[in-house]
């Protein structure tokens, strides 16, 4: 069944919440506000590792290795990877045509979508 554009919002809501349920609680306090602030924003084209370093206050130059400890990705990985697993579905599931998908899951133009997922998909 092909889900509209509300269903594909809820869907990307759910995703984020199951995302964030499959990594471990107990987390280093830096890490943890990081991966908030990341999910939270995490379909956001705007998001950068920066900006959730600043607001999580983490001067560490080995946060991205540390980061990966606990979520199996660096920073950029992690959010370029969940971008385009909840692409993928969208796109097999929905009627919502390349660019709407590519907007709600926070890519900042067509290209930047298609390079990511081909990227991702090894295609």
């Amino acid at each position: 069944m092909h889900t509209s554009y509300n269903n594909s919002k809820q869907f990307l809501a759910k995703y984020k919440e199951e995302v964030r349920d499959a990594i471990p609680n107990e987390l280093p306090k830096e890490v943890n506000c990081f991966l908030d602030f990341v999910l939270e924003n995490l379909f956001d084209d705007s998001l950068s590792v920066a900006e959730a370093l600043q607001r999580c206050n983490i001067k560490s130059k080995n946060f991205s290795s540390r980061f990966s400890l606990y979520a199996g990705a660096t920073p950029k990985q992690f959010i370029l990877e969940h971008r385009t697993n909840a692409a993928q579905h969208l796109l097999l599931e929905s009627r919502l045509t390349i660019a709407q998908i590519s907007i709600l899951t926070g890519f900042s133009s067509h290209s930047a979508f298609s390079k990511a997922f081909k990227n991702s998909t090894g295609g």
